[in-house]
């Protein structure tokens, strides 16, 4: 397997509104501004966004020892705060430095329940083998298409799986309970390549490491390209 590009990976803390609320009334350009100064955003919310469905900042970095991290995108709402950047690991370092420094210029609560942090990695790659072998019938499946569309259309192509995703039932997790592992191929590369758009519920590193693994069973089934 070969990494085309990390895209992005985002990370999200949800809290319970109730418990974190600041004690102290904010005015809110003022709010909008101080987190415009410390993390630079070229790109700020107004403040009637922030009343009616949040506020998010964009193009911003936090600055570090190590050298500054780009901020795609940081998200506040009432109940939460999601950051974007290349790389989960980056995006949780912003969260790390956000919250706490929310907190003390925002006087805002320590929450007392504790959610686990959710994570969504995306990132291209190229497969030794296309996603389809994992189909044992694959072959008698788009002979299927190909002859069903050359009935109607007089032309016959040779069809390939463009996109497959696995997730949980909705009805078995909480709400909103992100489970979904996506791989769609890349619309502008030939299918030669096997260049998919692969999105997971994890951290950026453990979605490449499992991507690697995936690969291996695309290319045990004897579909390698």
């Amino acid at each position: 397997m070969e990494v085309v590009s990390v895209e992005a990976g985002r990370v999200t803390q949800i809290f319970v509104s109730d418990e974190v609320r600041s004690e102290r009334d904010m005015y809110l350009p003022q709010l909008i501004d101080l987190v415009r100064q410390r993390y630079g955003f070229a790109f700020v919310p107004n403040a009637q966004d922030v009343k009616t469905g949040g506020a998010r900042f964009q193009n911003g970095r936090l600055q570090c020892e190590s050298g500054d991290i780009t901020i795609e995108n940081l998200d506040i709402y009432n109940d939460g705060i999601v950051a974007a950047c290349r790389h989960t690991e980056l995006a949780e370092a912003v969260l790390n430095d956000v919250i706490p420094w929310a907190m003390e210029a925002f006087g805002l609560r320590p929450p007392k329940t504790i959610i686990p942090r959710t994570y969504a990695s995306f990132v291209i790659v190229d497969f030794k083998a296309p996603v389809s072998a994992l189909i044992s019938q694959f072959a008698t499946l788009k002979a299927l298409l190909a002859g069903a569309y050359e009935s109607t259309y007089r032309k016959r192509y040779e069809f390939e799986l463009s996109k497959t995703s696995f997730s949980v039932d909705p009805q078995t997790v909480p709400q909103h309970t992100n489970t979904e592992f996506l791989f769609d191929r890349r619309a502008t590369a030939s299918y030669d390549l096997n260049r998919y758009f692969c999105v997971a519920p994890l951290k950026t590193q453990d979605h490449l490491d499992l991507l690697a693994k995936v690969e291996g069973v695309f290319v045990s089934s004897g579909r390698a390209t």
